[in-house]
């Protein structure tokens, strides 16, 4: 006969800990931007969930169903998907980054014990929180590897942006050839021909992005703070010449498919020369572009 003491508030913290991972890993993967907030509390539930069938004795069919409906409960409230199929596919990430990236680190971590009742060694604890984050970028990489066999086959679509306050709508077209991405963040980045929207974009932003690309480095200094920390360098190399392509983090950016507008976490870039293709004034990459799945 034997006992085992488990602590309530670390079985909850390293619960919460896990579920924020997969919620955020989940967002990163699917690019779906979401508040730290929401996930915090997101987490929080399912963490909360998780002590009802550990005081509760089931089966292990029950514990399965029970779990698979904490895990969709979970999304839908994370990132509210409006249709069932992003509803379906947000989960299946959820599952598989839980799976595949948790549970494998988790059994490394645990492999250099002798019983699950001993402390884990120190190389366990680096496994268990460095590991799922380190795997989440060959995982969003596989992801994208995969998914392109089910994105659209249209070349064109509808793209819009906000930024200080308007929106701006225009055709895109899709670019094979845009590997454009925002240093650290790696958010991809949607090429939007400046000449074309420049009497939309708002007066200040319009003059400091001339100013740059007129020679003037100095023209981005008289930035509101509201522009400047969403302001974005990113580099770009061409056959006519390699620079600094000016990009902003927007406030909206979306893209139409399926009869309805999808969230984008991109980056838009202001091209400093002509970018316009067949009447087009945007170049999205094919990371960002819409799966018929969708």
């Amino acid at each position: 006969m034997f006992s085992i003491t488990i602590y309530l508030d670390l079985l909850f913290f390293l619960n919460w800990g896990m579920n924020w991972w997969l919620l955020w890993a989940t967002g990163v993967v699917m690019r779906r931007p979401t508040k730290s907030m929401t996930i915090s509390l997101t987490a929080a539930l399912g963490s909360l969930c998780s002590f009802l069938w550990l005081i509760t004795p089931v089966t292990l069919t029950r514990e399965i169903l029970f779990k698979t409906v904490v895990a969709i409960a979970m999304v839908q409230l994370c990132f509210v998907p409006d249709r069932l199929t992003s509803l379906v596919k947000l989960t299946t990430v959820f599952a598989l980054l839980s799976t595949l990236v948790a549970g494998v680190t988790y059994a490394l971590a645990l492999s250099g014990t002798a019983k699950t009742g001993e402390a884990l060694p120190r190389i366990g604890w680096y496994l268990v929180i460095g590991g799922p984050f380190v795997l989440t970028f060959p995982v969003r990489s596989l992801w994208v590897v995969i998914s392109k066999y089910f994105r659209s086959s249209r070349d064109s679509t509808l793209f819009r942006f906000g930024v200080g306050g308007r929106l701006i709508e225009q055709e895109a077209i899709l670019d094979t050839g845009n590997v454009l991405h925002e240093l650290l963040t790696y958010r991809p980045v949607v090429v939007v021909d400046f000449w074309t929207v420049r009497e939309r974009l708002p007066p200040e932003l319009c003059t400091s992005i001339q100013a740059w690309y007129a020679g003037l480095t100095d023209g981005l200094d008289l930035l509101p703070h509201a522009f400047m920390e969403r302001i974005s360098l990113i580099p770009f190399n061409t056959v006519s010449g390699r620079g600094l392509m000016i990009g902003i983090r927007p406030e909206i950016c979306e893209l139409w498919a399926s009869g309805i507008w999808h969230k984008v976490d991109a980056v838009i870039g202001f091209a400093p020369g002509e970018a316009k293709l067949v009447g087009k004034t945007a170049l999205l990459p094919y990371t960002v572009w819409p799966v018929d799945s969708m």
